[in-house]
Parts: structure tokens; C-alpha cells; sequence
């Protein structure tokens, strides 16, 4: 998560974004973001992570869900992913 994002943030709306970076003796790195969003119209998650184990290889997960109150529905994505 870099930069600044410009936009509207409706009235009785709860911005949430969270990022960074984490490694373990050089060997393990963890980097990864996180957004979350609730309103009176329902809630946004969404995050996005990636972890490294040395010459092991690497991880990643993606994905969010959105609950909408009116009109009512629900929406999640998920995608993993692995490289040796």
C-alpha cells in the first residue's frame, strides 16, 4: 500500500486501510495490505498478502467480500497462489 488515495468518503461511512512489510531474520518476509470499509449500506473488505520462505518459495493470497444491505447480496473472491 504506497500513495495517497482522493476521493468522497460518504457521511456515516468507517475507512479502514492497513500495510506494510515483515521479515524474520531475512529469511521470512511478509508483505501485505488490507482495506476495510463500513457504511450504513453494509461492509467492504478487501486484502491482498504475500509471504516468502527463503529459497522455499512463495505464497499469496487475494481477495475480498462485499455485503450490501439494500439492495441485499453478497459477493466473495478469493485467490491463492504458490511458486517453488
Amino acid at each position: 500500500m504506497t500513495g495517497f488515495e482522493e476521493g468522497t468518503i460518504t457521511a456515516r461511512t468507517i475507512r479502514l486501510g492497513v500495510g506494510g512489510n515483515f521479515e524474520i531474520l531475512g529469511f521470512v518476509t511478509i508483505k501485505g495490505a488490507f482495506n476495510l470499509t463500513i457504511s450504513v449500506d453494509g461492509f467492504i473488505v478487501e486484502f491482498d498478502a504475500y509471504l516468502t520462505l527463503g529459497g522455499f518459495g512463495s505464497f499469496s493470497v487475494k481477495g475480498g467480500a462485499i455485503l450490501n444491505i439494500s439492495p441485499a447480496y453478497f459477493v466473495m473472491y478469493l485467490g491463492l497462489g504458490v511458486n517453488a
